[in-house]
């Protein structure tokens, strides 16, 4: 097996709610996750409830250099029951 070349190390802090805080390397200061949107509405969060915030999700696809994706969030019954289907919609 190859040797390991790079570990990530990330802390996460609950702000409450669905806000929290990252610790990334390469950055001096936390980088702040939440819910905006769709996917607030989504996850019950009403709009008002907590300043809107780029998601894990967004940060994802923000990492894939400009390839077109869209992240659609789905509910089969129940929170438990709710996924993430990427569709990826061509490269460029």
């Amino acid at each position: 097996m190859d040797d390991v070349v790079y570990t990530s190390i990330v802390r996460i802090e609950r702000q409450g709610g669905p806000v929290r805080l990252a610790w990334l390397p390469g950055e001096k200061e936390p980088v702040t996750f939440g819910v905006h949107g769709a996917i607030a509405q989504h996850y019950g969060v009403a709009p008002d409830a907590f300043t809107p915030h780029a998601t894990t999700i967004d940060s994802i696809v923000g990492g894939r250099r400009g390839m077109t994706h869209r992240y659609i969030c789905t509910s089969a019954g129940s929170a438990q029951d709710r996924r993430r289907e990427d569709l990826i919609r061509g490269e460029g």
